[in-house]
């Protein structure tokens, strides 16, 4: 749930700067798309990893 969090979190911000200096709605919108996406979509591989690698350690003990 707090990746969830730190992704709408991030791609709104960057929507808004992105709103601010072109006054683009659709371009905004295309940048919290994309952005959001693609924080979701590291946080998660992350965190995916970071779960194996504890399953790892505790194979190994």
């Amino acid at each position: 749930m707090v990746y969830l969090v730190v992704s709408i979190i991030s791609a709104m911000a960057i929507a808004l700067s992105v709103y601010v200096e072109t006054s683009s709605f659709w371009l905004a919108f295309a940048a919290y798309s994309l952005t959001g996406t693609l924080v979701l979509s590291s946080v998660l591989v992350s965190a995916f990893f970071a779960i194996r690698a504890e399953d790892e350690d505790a194979a190994n003990v």
